[in-house]
């Protein structure tokens, strides 16, 4: 947990936030293409 003492909670939420949020695109995206073929 050492390394988060360089960020502020704000910017660990936001981090993660955005690493959800590429997740769940990639994984939708990954999903459409399977129901279009």
């Amino acid at each position: 947990m050492n390394h988060l003492k360089d960020k502020t909670l704000q910017e660990y939420y936001y981090e993660s936030e955005r690493k959800q949020i590429k997740c769940t695109m990639n994984c939708s995206k990954e999903f459409n293409n399977d129901s279009n073929s």
